[in-house]
C-alpha cells in the first residue's frame, strides 16, 4: 500500500512539473512575441534554458563562456529564451534588418561600464524613459541596445527597437497580428528549443535561383518554417518548404532525394557524414517539401570535431 502510495505522489510531481514548465515556457515565449512588430516577415526563437544542458550548447559556448562571464552573464544559467523578428527580404544576398530581445538576467551597470572599457564612444538617450545606446558596435553604426525592463534586452536598430519599446507600453501592433506569419508558424512544435518561420518573396527567389536552372524549380516556394527540439541523446525536428502545387513539390522532392544518394554514393565516404543523410528524410506533402532530421548527439559532437581539424 505504501508503494502505491509513493507511486502515485510521484506521478503527480512529475504531472505537476511537467505542467509548470510548459507553463513558463508559453509565458517567456509570449512576453517576447508580444513585443515584436507586426511588419515581421520571420521569426527565430530560441530556448536557451530547454538546451543549455546539452553537450552540443555547452561546446559551443565553452570558448566564449570566460568572455561572456565578464558581462555578469552565465549562458548556462542567465540566458532564458532569445526572439529575433527579421524584417524586409528573407533571402540569400538581401539585405534585411532584424531585432533581437533576449530575456535574461543581467547587470546593466556593468554592461555599460564594460563596454566603455572597450573604447566605445557610447550615448544614451531616453525614448519613453526606456534608454536607447548607440555606439555599442564599431562596424555597424546604426545598431543600439535598449534595457526594456529588469529582465528584457533588445538589440536592433532605433526605427526598430522604438517599436519594440513602444509595443511593451501597450501601442501598436504586434507580430499576432500578422496572420500570414501566425498561420505559417501555428503548427510546428514551438515548445521546442528551436522554431520559426520566413515568408519568402517570390521576385527575391526568383533572382536568387535566376544563376542555377537546375534550382529553377525551387522558385515556387513562397514560405520556410522549422523546429529543432532535444531529448538528451537525440535531436529530432523538422523544416518545411511551403508550396501549394502537388505536381511541383513532388518534383522537388525527386530532385533533393537524387542530390541526397548522389553524396551516399561518393567514393571513400565518411560513415559518419552517411549517418548524417540516413537521419534526414526528405517527402513530398500536400503543402510542400518535408526535411524530417533525427540525428543522435554523439553523431553531431563528431561531425564538429571534424570540421575544426579541417580548419586548422
Amino acid at each position: 500500500m505504501k508503494r502505491k502510495i509513493f507511486t502515485i505522489f510521484t506521478v503527480c510531481l512529475i504531472l505537476i512539473f511537467s505542467t509548470y514548465c510548459k507553463k513558463v515556457v508559453k509565458e517567456g515565449r509570449e512576453e517576447i512575441l508580444r513585443i515584436l512588430p507586426k511588419e515581421s516577415t520571420g521569426i527565430i526563437f530560441l530556448n536557451i534554458e530547454k538546451i543549455s544542458h546539452a553537450e552540443f550548447f555547452k561546446k559551443l559556448t565553452s570558448k566564449e563562456k570566460k568572455k561572456i562571464e565578464n558581462w555578469g552573464i552565465d549562458p548556462e544559467k542567465d540566458i532564458h529564451f532569445i526572439g529575433i523578428a527579421i524584417f524586409g527580404k528573407t533571402v540569400p544576398g538581401k539585405k534585411a534588418e532584424g531585432v533581437m530581445v533576449m530575456h535574461l538576467n543581467y547587470k546593466r551597470d556593468l554592461i555599460l561600464s564594460n563596454l566603455k572599457k572597450e573604447g566605445l564612444n557610447i550615448t544614451i538617450e531616453n525614448y519613453e524613459n526606456v534608454p536607447l545606446i548607440s555606439g555599442i558596435d564599431r562596424k555597424n553604426k546604426n545598431l543600439k541596445m535598449t534595457f526594456i525592463n529588469d529582465n528584457l534586452m533588445g538589440i536592433g536598430n532605433e526605427k526598430v527597437l522604438k517599436k519594440v519599446i513602444d509595443l511593451r507600453k501597450g501601442k501598436g501592433e504586434n507580430i499576432f497580428k500578422n496572420s500570414q506569419l501566425m498561420n505559417l508558424i501555428k503548427d510546428i512544435n514551438q515548445e521546442s528549443f528551436l522554431w520559426g518561420g520566413f515568408l519568402i518573396p517570390k521576385k527575391g527567389l526568383k533572382e536568387v535561383l535566376a544563376k542555377n536552372p537546375q534550382a529553377k524549380i525551387f522558385e515556387s516556394i513562397k514560405a520556410i518554417s522549422f523546429f529543432m527540439d532535444y531529448n538528451n541523446v537525440r535531436y529530432q525536428g523538422e523544416l518545411n518548404l511551403h508550396n501549394d502545387n502537388e505536381a511541383q513539390n513532388k518534383q522537388m522532392a525527386d530532385f533533393l532525394n537524387g542530390i541526397k544518394a548522389m553524396i551516399s554514393m561518393g567514393k571513400g565516404q565518411d560513415p559518419d557524414v552517411q549517418e548524417l543523410l540516413n537521419g534526414i528524410k526528405i517527402s513530398a506533402e500536400a503543402m510542400g517539401i518535408k526535411f524530417t532530421i533525427n540525428l543522435a548527439e554523439d553523431l553531431i559532437m563528431r561531425l564538429k570535431q571534424k570540421s575544426e581539424k579541417k580548419k586548422k
